[in-house]
């Protein structure tokens, strides 16, 4: 987690979260996250060989739909 300067300079504590973790946040598998970011929904971070994904994006990638489109 980010602390001191760069959560003063960001406003916010920034998480960065696993495929898997968001997969089970959103309920989901974690093949529809993958698939999420290789279309550019969702954004995503690599840190070594390792994919992360910021918390606030994942719920930012939600869109609201019209009850005509259930």
């Amino acid at each position: 987690m980010i602390k001191g300067w760069a959560q003063k300079l960001f406003g916010k504590m920034i998480r960065y979260i696993s495929i898997k973790k968001a997969s089970e946040i959103m309920s989901v598998s974690p093949r529809t996250i993958l698939r999420r970011i290789e279309d550019g929904t969702l954004p995503a971070y690599k840190f070594g060989g390792v994919i992360r994904i910021r918390e606030d994006h994942l719920f930012d990638a939600l869109q609201p739909i019209s009850p005509s489109e259930i």
